[in-house]
């Protein structure tokens, strides 16, 4: 009985220790209108800030990731746009 408790106990500890049991979630903090976009900044999982408009005339959602270059891409989905832009960014 003591080595089941001992390996349960081991397999919890690892868990929480792993990389992913630190990662939190992607956030967007909306950061109100300038003219005819919306500014978002993305908090990602790793620790990364992106920033993010929607230019609602154009129908297209653009990110900057800190020291990157402006992509944007055609569409309204928010969460979608976070989430790329989250993937696409450079480490620390």
């Amino acid at each position: 009985m003591k080595i089941r408790t001992a390996l349960a106990m081991a397999l919890i500890l690892a868990a929480n220790a792993s990389p992913a049991a630190k990662l939190q979630p992607i956030s967007v903090e909306d950061r109100g209108l300038d003219g005819v976009q919306r500014i978002y900044n993305v908090r990602c999982p790793d620790g990364q800030r992106v920033g993010m408009a929607h230019h609602y005339k154009e129908g297209r959602i653009c990110y900057i990731p800190a020291g990157g270059h402006e992509t944007c891409r055609s569409g309204n989905d928010l969460d979608l746009a976070a989430k790329l832009a989250c993937q696409q960014s450079k480490p620390r």
